[in-house]
C-alpha cells in the first residue's frame, strides 16, 4: 500500500480534527509571526541584493509549513506509467525499481525518495514528468518495504544505507548514456553517503547528483521533529512505520520484544533508538546519527553535486546542512533559499520551478 499522503486520503473529519490539535495551533502561531516579519524581510532584501533568491513563493505560502504541506496535498500531481523490475540484492532480499522508459541513448535520472515515500510520491511524479518532457528516461529506487510489498529481511532502510543503491548502479554497467542521480530528504542523505563512501567505484557515466532538503547531519532533524508544531509530521511518519512493524512482528517472531519497544515510541528519535539503530547495526540513536550522517564525508565526493535547501524547512533545519563542510568540498555546491519548506518550493508562477531548476543544472553537467 502506498504511503503517499494525498488530500483525498484525509477524510473531512480528520482534516477538521487536525485544525484543533496543539500542533496545528502552533503552526498557526508560527505563521502569524512569519507574516508580521515580512516587511522587515523585504527591507533587508532591498538593502542586500545578494539575499535575493530566484525562488518566489505565493504570498500565502511564505512560511515553511505551508509550502511543505501544499506541495503534497495542494499541487497537481501528474500520472506516470512505470515498468516495474524486481531487483535481487546480494543479501537475499529485493528492491523494486520503477522505470519510465525512453530512448536508450537519453539521459537516465535515478531518483531516491524520502522517509516512507515511494515512486508514487508527488515530488517523484513531478520529477519524472519533467524528465519525460525532455525526452529523458527515469528510474525510481523504492527503498525496501516502500514499493507496496514488504521486504523479506528484518532490516529495511535508513539514512546511511548505501548498498542497495550501489548494487543497482553497478548493474547499470551497460548504460552509455549520462546517468543523473536525485535524492530527496532521507533519500538525499543516502545519495550523499553513496557518493562519498563509494567514491572510487562511481561509474564514468555518472555526471551529476542533486540533493533536495537532505539531512546531511541527522541529530538536528530528530530534535526539530520533537517540537510541537512538527508533531503532525512526526505522527504521519510514525503511523506508517508502526504499520510496517506490525507486519514485521508476524514475519519475524524472534523480533517481538524489539517491536514492542519500538511501538511505544512517541518521537522519531525514540523510534530510531528502539528500532532503526539496533536493527541496522548501530548501538543506539546517537550512534546512528553520528555514523550514518553524510555531512562529515562531503569532501570525498568526486561527482558534481548540488545541495538545495530552504532556511525555513520545518524539520530538516539549517543546522542539518554543514555549510563550512560544503564550502570545503570541491565537488559540492550549495543552493540556499530563505523560503521553500521541506521538499516544497511551490513557486508563485512556475508550478515546476523545483524540477526545472534541478534538471537544468543536471543537463549542464551532460554537455
Amino acid at each position: 500500500m502506498s504511503t503517499v499522503l494525498r488530500r483525498a486520503d484525509l477524510p473531512l473529519t480528520m482534516r477538521t480534527a487536525l485544525l484543533g490539535t496543539p500542533s496545528f495551533r502552533a503552526i498557526q502561531a508560527s505563521f502569524a509571526k512569519t507574516w508580521h516579519r515580512q516587511p522587515a524581510r523585504r527591507a533587508m532584501t532591498a538593502r542586500h541584493p545578494s539575499n535575493v533568491s530566484s525562488f518566489h513563493p505565493p504570498f500565502w505560502l511564505t512560511w515553511g509549513h505551508a509550502n511543505t504541506v501544499w506541495a503534497t496535498v495542494g499541487k497537481a500531481t501528474p500520472r506516470i506509467r512505470y515498468r516495474r523490475e524486481r531487483f535481487a540484492t546480494s543479501d537475499g532480499d529485493f528492491v523494486d525499481l520503477d522505470w519510465m522508459d525512453g530512448p536508450h541513448d537519453a539521459p537516465l535520472v535515478v531518483a531516491l525518495h524520502g522517509l516512507e515515500g515511494s515512486s508514487e510520491s508527488p515530488y517523484i511524479l513531478r520529477l519524472m514528468a519533467m524528465a519525460r518532457s525532455r525526452g529523458w528516461r527515469g528510474m525510481v529506487l523504492n527503498a525496501r518495504g516502500c514499493s507496496g510489498e514488504d521486504n523479506r529481511r528484518l532490516e529495511s532502510y535508513h539514512a546511511g544505507q548505501t548498498t542497495d543503491l550501489a548494487e543497482v548502479i553497478s548493474a547499470l554497467n551497460d548504460e552509455q548514456a549520462p546517468l543523473l542521480l536525485v535524492g530527496y530528504s532521507l533519500g538525499g542523505s543516502q545519495l550523499a553517503n553513496y557518493l562519498a563512501r563509494h567514491a572510487t567505484h562511481i561509474p564514468a557515466t555518472l555526471r551529476g547528483a542533486y540533493l533536495v532538503s537532505a539531512p546531511l547531519l541527522l541529530q538536528p532533524g530528530a530534535e526539530a521533529l520533537k517540537r510541537i508544531e512538527n508533531q503532525i509530521y512526526t505522527w504521519y511518519f510514525l503511523l506508517s512505520l508502526r504499520s510496517k512493524l506490525q507486519r514485521k512482528r508476524r514475519a519475524h517472531p524472534s523480533a517481538e520484544e524489539r517491536v514492542r519497544v519500538a511501538l511505544r515510541a512517541r518521537s522519531i528519535e525514540a523510534f530510531d533508538d528502539g528500532w532503526t539503530a539496533p536493527v541496522h547495526g548501530y548501538r543506539d540513536a546517537a550512534d546512528y546519527y553520528a555514523n550514518a550522517a553524510a555531512g562529515p564525508l562531503l569532501s570525498a565526493i568526486r561527482v558534481p553535486t548540488r545541495v538545495l535547501h530552504a532556511a525555513d524547512d520545518p524539520f530538516v533545519p539549517a543546522a542539518s546542512v554543514p555549510k563550512t563542510r560544503i564550502a570545503n568540498a570541491p565537488q559540492v555546491e550549495l543552493d540556499w533559499h530563505e523560503r521553500g519548506g521541506h521538499v516544497g518550493f511551490v513557486h508563485a508562477t512556475d508550478p515546476y520551478w523545483l524540477e526545472r531548476r534541478m534538471l537544468d543544472w543536471l543537463a549542464a553537467r551532460c554537455g
